[in-house]
C-alpha cells in the first residue's frame, strides 16, 4: 500500500457513535466536577479518579483524532478539552490565635499551570505576613495608649482572604482576589489574573483593544465621567487626582460579555465615598 492510499484509507475511518458520546460523557463529568470543596485534596482526588478511569477511552480518542477528521469535529463542543486554564478548585484554610482569625478560599487553576498557581500562592502568603506585622503594630499602639490585652482580643480582628471568577469560557479565564483585614479598610489589597484559556498565558488589554489601547480606554473612560458628571460628583478634577490616563499596570477584568473592564482604586480617581470605580470598555 502506497502513502496516498494509506492516507486516503485513514481519512475514511469513522469512530463509532458510541465512541463519540462516551468520550463526550467522560469529559464531560470531568468538566462539571463542583469548583469548590473543603481543602482542595479531594477534588484533586477526584479529579485524578475521572482521569484513570477514561484513560483507555482517551487513549482511543487521540488515536481517533489523529485519524479521522471526522471525529475531530464532532467532539470539539466539549469544553474541557479545549480549555486549559480553568479554575479547578478551592483549597480554604484558616488560622486562629490570641490577636486575629484568618480565612483563605484561595482559587487553583489547572495544576498544569504552576507558575501562576505560585504566583497566586505568593501574593496570599505575603499578603498574611504584612497582616502580621500590621496588626501587631496596632495592637502596640492600642496598649500603649491604654487599652488590655482582652480588650484587643474582644475586637475579633479578621483576616480574609478570597476570590470571585468573572468569566470562565472556553476563551478565557478571569478572576481576581481580595484581602483584607476587618480593623482597618485601607488594608484591603486587590489581584487580577485575565488568562488565555487555551494557552494558559496572561491576557493584556492590547490583547482586546489593539496597540492603540491607552487611547481607546482613556477615551472610553473620559466620556464615561463626563456622562455621570454632576453638581454631585465625586470624581476629582482632572489636575486635583482626577482621571489622567491609564498605563500598562491599570488593573481590569474581562466580564461576560467578553468586555475588558477597567478598575480604579478607592480614592484614586474620585471621593472614597465613590469605591471602587469598574468602566466597560467595548470593544
Amino acid at each position: 500500500m502506497d502513502k496516498k492510499e494509506y492516507k486516503k484509507m485513514n481519512m475514511q475511518i469513522k469512530p463509532s457513535k458510541f465512541l463519540i458520546e462516551h468520550t463526550k460523557r467522560q469529559a464531560r463529568k470531568i468538566e462539571n466536577q463542583p469548583d469548590e470543596n473543603t481543602g482542595g485534596i479531594n477534588m484533586k482526588s477526584k479529579f485524578k479518579q475521572s482521569l484513570i478511569g477514561t484513560a483507555v477511552v482517551f487513549t482511543v480518542f487521540v488515536g481517533a483524532v489523529n485519524m479521522s477528521p471526522v471525529f475531530a469535529k464532532s467532539i470539539q463542543d466539549v469544553p474541557v478539552l479545549g480549555s486549559l486554564a480553568k479554575v479547578l478548585s478551592v483549597n480554604t484554610y484558616g488560622s486562629t490565635d490570641a490577636d486575629k482569625s484568618i480565612s483563605v478560599n484561595q482559587p487553583v487553576v489547572n495544576p498544569e499551570l504552576v507558575d501562576i498557581n505560585k504566583e497566586i500562592e505568593k501574593a496570599i502568603d505575603g499578603y498574611k505576613k504584612r497582616a502580621d506585622e500590621d496588626i501587631a503594630e496596632y495592637k502596640n499602639a492600642y496598649i500603649a495608649t491604654g487599652g488590655t490585652e482582652e480588650e484587643f482580643q474582644d475586637k475579633d480582628i479578621q483576616v480574609v482572604v478570597n476570590h470571585e471568577i468573572k468569566s470562565q469560557n472556553d476563551q478565557y479565564l478571569s478572576f481576581y482576589i481580595t484581602m483584607y483585614q476587618s480593623w482597618n479598610a485601607s488594608t484591603a489589597e486587590y489581584k487580577y489574573y485575565n488568562l488565555d484559556a487555551k494557552t494558559g498565558e496572561e491576557l493584556k488589554l492590547s490583547d482586546f483593544l489593539g496597540e492603540n489601547y491607552i487611547a481607546v480606554v482613556n477615551k472610553s473612560v473620559n466620556d464615561q465621567i463626563q456622562s455621570q458628571n454632576d453638581s454631585d460628583s465625586m470624581y476629582f478634577e482632572k489636575g486635583k487626582g482626577g482621571f489622567e490616563t491609564i498605563n500598562e499596570n491599570t488593573d481590569f477584568y474581562i466580564n461576560e460579555k467578553g468586555n475588558p473592564v477597567v478598575v480604579f482604586a478607592k480614592y484614586e480617581i474620585a471621593a472614597g465615598a465613590a469605591g471602587r470605580l469598574e468602566f466597560e470598555i467595548t470593544k
